[in-house]
C-alpha cells in the first residue's frame, strides 16, 4: 500500500507516526485504521487478481467488523508496548554499555561495536 495525499483516504506519515504512539487518543487510531482498511479494500477490489501477500489477506469476517477492529487494533497496541518496552530497556542498558566501551582504547572500540550485537 502507498502512502500518499492523493485521495482523503489515503494515510500520511504523519498518521502513520500518530499511529505507533501510545499517546494517541484511541478514536484517532480508530480513524487511521479505518481510512488503511477502507483503502486495502479499495485496493482489493480494483486488483481482484493481484497474487502475493495482499492477495492472500483474508477477507474481514462479515458477523462483527467492531469486534474484528478490536482485535487487529489490540494486536498493533500490545506491539507498540513491546516495542516501547525494548526501547526502553536499551535506554537503561546503554549508560553501562557506555562506560563499558570507555574503558577500552579507540581501535579495540570500533571492533566491539562491529561484532557485538549490544552496540548496533
Amino acid at each position: 500500500m502507498q502512502i500518499g495525499t492523493e485521495t482523503e483516504q489515503a494515510l500520511s506519515w504523519a498518521d502513520v507516526d500518530r499511529l505507533s504512539q501510545p499517546e494517541t487518543a484511541r478514536e484517532d487510531r480508530r480513524e487511521i485504521v479505518r481510512r488503511l482498511m477502507a483503502r486495502a479494500a479499495l485496493m482489493r477490489r480494483e486488483n481482484p487478481r493481484e497474487t502475493g501477500a495482499a492477495a492472500q489477506l483474508p477477507a474481514p469476517p462479515a458477523a462483527d467488523p467492531g469486534e474484528a477492529y478490536d482485535a487487529a487494533l489490540r494486536r498493533a497496541i500490545e506491539g507498540t508496548r513491546q516495542t516501547h518496552e525494548r526501547l526502553m530497556q536499551e535506554k537503561r542498558n546503554a549508560g553501562r554499555l557506555w562506560h563499558f566501551l570507555e574503558s577500552h582504547p579507540a581501535a579495540h572500540r570500533r571492533i566491539l561495536i562491529r561484532n557485538d550485537r549490544r552496540f548496533q
